[in-house]
């Protein structure tokens, strides 16, 4: 039996998965390996599961005012709908990646001719798939086109 002012177990439960992620996500954050824009995503996600965790009631009073029959079969409907849109916005951003990616290597081999042209670069011939395997004795270094900076 549950002291009064305690939570049932499937309560504590939802609303500890929901801090965990919080938690997770604020490291994640911290340690620099989710960017801010990312995150945002995960911690509605974390604060969904806090508040349904904390109230559980509250599915069942949305599903009577939406009409809905079986009102838990809302959270699955509004899961599959959050990952769809999640989905998509993954696909747009991998596109955008993809379109900059693409107009970077067009700029990289613009530069790459410009420079043998005006012979700044070394030939393809002394680039490093084309150096001499260490196993034939020969330690011909490639040469280098620019300077040596020694203030780097």
């Amino acid at each position: 039996m549950n002291p009064p002012h305690s939570l049932p177990a499937y309560q504590a439960t939802s609303l500890g998965i929901g801090m965990a992620v919080a938690i997770v996500i604020f490291v994640l954050i911290r340690r620099n390996h989710l960017m801010v824009s990312h995150s945002i995503w995960w911690l509605l996600v974390a604060a969904a599961s806090m508040i349904f965790g904390a109230w559980p009631r509250l599915i069942d009073m949305v599903g009577a005012v939406l009409g809905i029959q079986y009102p838990p079969i809302l959270l699955v409907i509004i899961g599959m709908g959050m990952i769809i849109i999640k989905m998509l916005t993954m696909d747009l951003n991998r596109s955008l990646q993809e379109r900059k990616i693409r107009a970077l290597t067009q700029r990289l081999a613009i530069i790459e001719s410009c420079m043998e042209i005006h012979h700044l670069a070394p030939s393809p011939q002394d680039t490093l798939l084309n150096r001499p395997s260490e196993d034939t004795g020969s330690n011909k270094q490639v040469s280098n086109a620019f300077p040596k900076d020694d203030n780097v």
